[in-house]
């Protein structure tokens, strides 16, 4: 541990005066720090990098006399030295010091120093860093957010120099960010919409509504969104009003007689629509005969036909 102490000293000269003391630039630092060592082949390397039984100066340096305990002393003269010395400004030039005649006046300026003295002081010894241990598992697979990546961590442990509590330099766990990829992220379905009016205003109809697979859509290599994206619903209306009409006649039927006179028939149907809700029925009969004459039939049959021919005419009166 160094401990320095500094003062801001001042002279103040006339026109010719100096300083009592002359700048000096202070000793030269060794070129390696206190918490460095100072490899035989020149480098510096951190003092917990020595006898880690890895090799970091080109000489290998810092891994011999690891069996016995490593001090490492820094020694300072306690002597003042000045450092960045500087002149102030002038000050305005005095009277003359004569009225009549040669005279003299003058001005003044200051000199500015800074000194300092360092004790002695000596760095005890830390303690010895066994090896890092192996990698962790990392904490996730991958991740979904920047701030939520997996961390990996290794630890060493430090043995203290002659079982004092003198403690190693440096940490004792390390960590680092580890499977830096990306989750999947699997496909979801948005709210779906509201259903849409009725394809028809009686009857049964259909309805629809829709989704999309937007919350989230798919990334990363995600899974794509299962199911439909269009539903459809039958929609039940009050049944709808219509009258019956009639389709058109059918051809007149054969004639029942194979002479003289017979009928023969045709048929039409409430079908052009039908009839529904509370429609009217088709108006009108469904059924028609008329009579077909036929070539005469013999005397016998003549007065059958006749007699036919009578009753129909009764019939339709």
């Amino acid at each position: 541990m160094f401990t320095n102490c500094f003062s801001f000293l001042s002279t103040v000269s006339g026109t010719t005066a100096r300083p009592a003391v002359t700048p000096q630039r202070p000793t030269v630092p060794s070129p390696c720090s206190p918490k460095q060592f100072s490899c035989d082949s020149g480098e510096c390397v951190h003092l917990d990098r020595r006898c880690d039984l890895q090799k970091d100066c080109v000489d290998g340096s810092d891994e011999k006399d690891c069996g016995r305990p490593y001090v490492h002393l820094t020694v300072v003269i306690p002597s003042p030295v000045v450092v960045n010395g500087h002149w102030s400004e002038w000050t305005e030039w005095s009277e003359c010091d004569a009225r009549c005649g040669g005279g003299v006046r003058q001005r003044n300026r200051t000199f500015h120093y800074i000194t300092f003295s360092s004790s002695c002081c000596a760095v005890l010894p830390g303690g010895t860093w066994s090896k890092w241990t192996s990698w962790s598992e990392c904490s996730k697979t991958c991740f979904n957010h920047v701030d939520d990546v997996g961390m990996r961590r290794r630890f060493r442990s430090c043995t203290p120099f002659n079982h004092t509590q003198s403690a190693c330099d440096g940490d004792s766990e390390e960590q680092e960010p580890c499977n830096t990829e990306h989750c999947p992220v699997d496909c979801g379905w948005s709210s779906w919409t509201q259903w849409s009016a009725c394809s028809r205003t009686c009857d049964v109809g259909v309805r629809r509504r829709y989704r999309s697979g937007t919350n989230p859509p798919p990334a990363f290599g995600g899974r794509p969104c299962k199911g439909d994206r269009v539903g459809i619903d039958t929609c039940s209306i009050e049944p709808c009003f219509v009258d019956g009409q009639w389709s058109a006649w059918t051809p007149w039927g054969h004639c029942s007689a194979s002479c003289g006179a017979g009928l023969q028939s045709r048929y039409r149907f409430c079908s052009s629509p039908r009839p529904s809700g509370s429609g009217l029925p088709c108006m009108g009969p469904h059924h028609e005969d008329q009579v077909c004459i036929i070539a005469p039939c013999d005397r016998e049959l003549l007065f059958c036909h006749c007699v036919l021919t009578k009753s129909l005419s009764k019939l339709e009166v």
